[in-house]
């Protein structure tokens, strides 16, 4: 009995020193710092000591490395990462399946016996009919059959199965130059994915002219438990790589990594005059500005994977006026006249010195829900546009006529075309107790000759071939309470 515990004792320290001996040539590195984009991709930063052997090391990574990001560097400038050698391997998990479709379709091509309702079948699993619904090939009857999952009381697999799910592990292995030191401090960094962040705003009004902005951070983590890490969120997105990078690629590695550009901005920060940046800004937080793009910065956070964060980055006060809008539009002079119905919404000034960046915002008025909207990329000085809710009280009526056609007045392409000349007028009616401001907005499939109330005329090339460019009217009207307006126009358009 003492021989046959100091045997297994023996063999149980002996494999413990080499296992010891391999995973000390693993370096898996703690990620010390991540900038964060809006698009699901992430710069990871990772600094940590490697155990050499014989100038080895190996680097243990689950996530994709994008594009040609991935840089290895030693913080010792006589030390040189000779060469990278990249390799996978499946290792199971020991987690649990999140639902039976995902279990029985890592276990197709076995056998299995199963009940459904009063039947009792037994065969090959051949796959899956969407995820809700396994494919049966029969035994006895060589017939293939189809199963709802819902309609399964009972299976039993008649062959090894996979009882937990795989993940993928790469390992580089790094080849290090110019020691024969044990140990070497390395820096890991690289693109992937896994890590985004998205802005959320919130505007309290008090009254129609005032109201406090806030913005938030939400960050969602579906990379690796983050612990103590520098977080760097980025709101504009420059052309990143979306591919993996050659290194890791075994089954088409001459598959090129794909640029796409993505829309964004940076940060905002609303600054009135007498407010600064610094009254602004959440306490944790700071600014940093690298290149064209602003960066919030919060230092020692953590998040464990799976989660997501809410990030006060700064709150202010902001100017606001509420605004009326009207948007008409006509396609061609065939084409019916399209009119809006009249929103009620609110014009915030963008006074700070920073951008704000595309995102959602929530409105309430006195603590009241007003409505939740996507508020549009506004660069500093501008000011945003926010369309709420609809208004029964502001009417609109839109007329159009034909008032002269000369026909053969140009050739375009070969084809002849007609020259028709058409006025417009625009009726507003205010039927509120009170004052407003409306702005009204028309597109128009031609070239405007004239227009009333001083509008704006904003020329642009045609969306579809032909001689018309498009032209966007845009009135603001300043209506009395109980008021009514005529606004009048006229354009041309080849037909």
């Amino acid at each position: 009995m003492f021989k046959r515990f100091h045997y297994i004792f023996l063999t149980g320290f002996i494999c413990m020193i080499i296992g010891s001996a391999w995973a000390a040539e693993e370096f898996i590195p703690p990620i010390c710092e991540v900038v964060v984009y809006t698009n699901d991709m992430a710069y990871v930063i990772r600094e940590g000591e490697a155990v050499l052997s014989d100038g080895e090391c190996i680097l243990e990574t689950t996530t994709d490395i994008l594009g040609g990001s991935l840089s290895v560097v030693s913080f010792d400038p006589e030390i040189q990462i000779k060469e990278i050698t990249a390799s996978k391997s499946s290792v199971e998990t020991f987690g649990s399946w999140r639902n039976l479709a995902e279990f029985f379709q890592a276990n197709i091509g076995k056998r299995l016996r199963l009940t459904a309702g009063s039947e009792k079948k037994e065969g090959m699993l051949r796959g899956m009919a969407g995820d809700s619904a396994i494919v049966l090939e029969d035994s006895a009857k060589k017939e293939t059959l189809v199963f709802p999952l819902t309609q399964i009381t009972g299976y039993a697999f008649l062959e090894p199965v996979e009882l937990h799910p795989t993940r993928e592990k790469v390992q580089l292995k790094l080849l290090i130059d110019g020691t024969v030191e044990e140990r070497c401090g390395l820096g890991v960094n690289y693109l992937t994915n896994g890590l985004s962040w998205s802005p959320l705003y919130h505007l309290a009004l008090d009254g129609e002219n005032q109201g406090e902005l806030s913005f938030k951070a939400i960050v969602r983590n579906q990379l690796e438990d983050l612990n103590g890490v520098n977080l760097q969120l980025v709101g504009a997105v420059p052309q990143l790589p979306t591919g993996l990078t050659p290194l890791v690629k075994w089954d088409d590695p001459t598959e090129p990594s794909v640029c796409v550009p993505r829309g964004g901005g940076a940060f905002v920060v609303d600054l009135l005059a007498e407010q600064t940046q610094s009254e602004l800004l959440a306490d944790d937080i700071s600014i940093e500005s690298v290149s064209s793009l602003t960066l919030y910065q919060k230092e020692s956070f953590s998040l464990k994977k799976g989660e997501n964060a809410q990030i006060s980055l700064f709150n202010g006060l902001v100017q606001v006026t509420p605004v009326y809008r009207l948007d008409l539009y006509r396609a061609s002079l065939g084409a019916e006249l399209s009119k809006s119905e009249v929103w009620k919404g609110y014009r915030i000034a963008n006074s700070s010195d920073f951008l704000w960046t595309a995102g959602p915002i929530f409105v309430t008025v006195n603590n009241k829900p007003q409505g939740e909207v996507i508020m549009t990329t506004t660069p500093a000085g501008e000011a945003a546009e926010l369309k709420l809710t609809k208004e029964e009280a502001v009417l609109a009526k839109v007329s159009e006529d034909e008032f002269e056609r000369v026909q053969g007045s140009l050739v375009y392409k070969q084809q002849e075309y007609a020259l028709v000349q058409v006025s417009g007028q625009i009726e507003l009616v205010n039927t509120k107790d009170e004052p407003i401001l409306i702005r009204v907005s028309h597109k128009i499939p031609g070239e405007v000759n004239r227009t009333s109330d001083d509008g704006t005329i904003k020329k642009s090339p045609s969306p579809v071939q032909g001689p018309n460019p498009q032209s966007v009217i845009t009135w603001e009207i300043n209506l009395p309470a109980k008021g009514e307006k005529s606004i009048n126009y006229t354009y041309q358009s080849y037909i």
